[in-house]
């Protein structure tokens, strides 16, 4: 049986194996975690660094002997929506399915463009009023698609949050997070990591892990 801090440890080190290689500059802007998509399609103006923080990731976690990939399909009636990493270990390890949403929060940038309300969308809503109800990719929708999971599809599901802040640090928000969306639970297992982002003075990459077992019988 895998040890869900194990899980979180590989993460989060594919993670920092990720920021270290993303060394493509664009514009004369790096790209490091921040901006993965201007590393990983530098001829893309379009690329999304959501989508491929998740290829990557799937990748190195294969390399490192699990079974994963990314945009792994919902069970009906939810078959439209795609989770961004599916990680199963082997028949002789548990047999252990975790279905995990990545989900990225840049506040510095954010609040450097005024965007606030942005950032705080992409996380809270609709756990908090008032903020943007066209976001259909949040962290507490993802939470919300996450719970739909039973155990005859999976045993644990879980949620990747990575940050970037600087001078205003993401603490506080998380921690709100946690309250509103009730992460506080037992049942929730909270991993952090962190470190520098040396393409950026002064600036931070956080990583917030929350894993859990997937209630009732298989």
């Amino acid at each position: 049986m895998l040890e869900i801090s194990a899980l979180a440890s590989h993460l989060f080190e594919s993670l920092r194996q990720m920021d270290a290689e993303a060394v493509t500059m664009r514009d004369g802007h790096p790209a490091g975690l921040s901006w993965y998509g201007a590393h990983t399609r530098p001829d893309s103006k379009k690329s999304r660094t959501e989508p491929e923080w998740s290829k990557r990731l799937a990748k190195l976690l294969r390399d490192r002997g699990f079974l994963a990939n990314c945009e792994h399909r919902y069970p009906a009636p939810n078959a439209r929506k795609k989770c961004d990493l599916m990680i199963s270990t082997s028949e002789s390890d548990g047999g252990e399915k975790f279905w995990i949403e990545v989900k990225g929060a840049w506040k510095h940038w954010w609040l450097q463009r005024g965007g606030e309300r942005i950032y705080h969308s992409y996380l809270f809503h609709p756990l908090v009023a008032g903020l943007d109800q066209s976001k259909t990719h949040t962290a507490a929708l993802d939470l919300r698609k996450l719970r739909e999971i039973t155990r005859t599809v999976g045993t644990h599901i879980g949620l990747l949050l990575v940050g970037f802040d600087g001078e205003n640090p993401m603490d506080p928000d998380v921690q709100d997070f946690v309250r509103l969306a009730k992460l506080d639970d037992r049942a929730w297992q909270m991993h952090k990591d962190s470190w520098p982002d040396t393409r950026r003075d002064g600036q931070f990459v956080r990583c917030w892990c929350w894993l859990r077992e997937v209630p009732g019988a298989a």
